[in-house]
């Protein structure tokens, strides 16, 4: 696949990754926020962590970083199935290719790495000289 095929691919996948990406944020955090902040807001207001519920316009930063996020991954997932599909990105489908025990170790694996990832993005976007 040439690079103008990618290209083509991922513009055509991209909107059906990004849709269905905004779909389980929306359900996701939305619906903790209901049910947190609306549905038991009497039962948990003496375990708020701050006093104060945050102004609507921190509010709203706060969904604009997380549609952000969603764009991102979004990208990022189109990019993974474009490159399966092209043979560029090797990913199995079933588990008979590798075993049970490859699937359990690799799941550890993904699941230590991104939590490494996490825990250092984090730590660094924290450092006065990156964060200004």
């Amino acid at each position: 696949m040439c690079f103008s095929d990618f290209l083509v691919a991922f513009s055509d996948r991209y909107p059906t990754v990004l849709a269905s990406d905004f779909i389980r944020y929306a359900v996701g955090a939305g619906g903790v926020y209901v049910i947190v902040n609306l549905a038991l807001s009497g039962i948990l207001a003496n375990r708020k962590i701050r006093p104060k519920t945050p102004f609507a316009s921190q509010i709203l930063v706060e969904i604009a970083c997380s549609l952000r996020t969603v764009l991102i991954f979004a990208g990022i997932g189109t990019l993974i199935g474009v490159g399966a599909n092209a043979g560029i990105i090797p990913i199995y489908t079933s588990i008979e290719d590798y075993g049970v025990i490859w699937l359990i170790v690799s799941t550890i694996i993904l699941i230590v790495a991104h939590d490494a990832w996490f825990y250092w993005s984090h730590w660094l976007i924290h450092r006065p000289r990156l964060f200004r």
